[in-house]
């Protein structure tokens, strides 16, 4: 006979359900929350600015990125998520964006050269400087384009899922 509680402790049926029977630690289930929404977010600038459609170099770069931007975003937000609720939830899904936009533009900016042949900074332009600026103008365009109308309730439910996996880490940590 078939016994539905055995069954049921290895069959993940809730979203984080198999995190919290994994034992895996906050910090790792963040990290990963940040690889796969760094991914997931690369498609942003991928498709929109034509990084996919500019050579292997381009898409290499957007994607290393993002993911960084992703888990550092990710790891700004956790302990802020840990302690408040979900109207501070709203405002700090609306500040993610800005603040992952400018991580990967900084990002962006320093790690292009790296995949390409040519050098980006030139003419005394310092590669810091140069990685700022960028990080401004991508936090600026993320926030004042058409493509905002979109991108900041994105940027909302990327946060309170980020809030659900942090939430989960913390209820287990009760529980141990």
């Amino acid at each position: 006979m078939l016994d539905f509680h055995r069954v049921r402790a290895y069959m993940p049926l809730k979203f984080g359900t198999a995190w919290k029977r994994d034992g895996m630690k906050a910090p790792l289930k963040v990290l990963t929350f940040g690889v796969a929404s760094g991914l997931v977010w690369s498609a942003v600038p991928g498709f929109l600015l034509g990084f996919y459609s500019h050579g292997a170099e381009m898409a290499v770069a957007d994607i290393v990125a993002a993911v960084l931007a992703g888990v550092l975003t990710s790891f700004a937000l956790r302990l802020l998520l840990a302690k408040t609720g979900n109207a501070a939830s709203i405002l700090f899904g609306a500040v993610s964006l800005p603040l992952g936009a400018f991580l990967f533009g900084a990002i962006f900016s320093i790690v292009h050269p790296v995949f390409s042949s040519g050098d980006l900074a030139s003419n005394g332009v310092t590669r810091a400087s140069l990685a700022v600026a960028t990080g401004r103008d991508y936090a600026v365009g993320s926030t004042c384009s058409n493509f905002a109308i979109w991108l900041f309730p994105a940027a909302v439910l990327t946060t309170f899922l980020l809030r659900r996996v942090v939430l989960s880490v913390k209820a287990v940590e009760e529980c141990v």
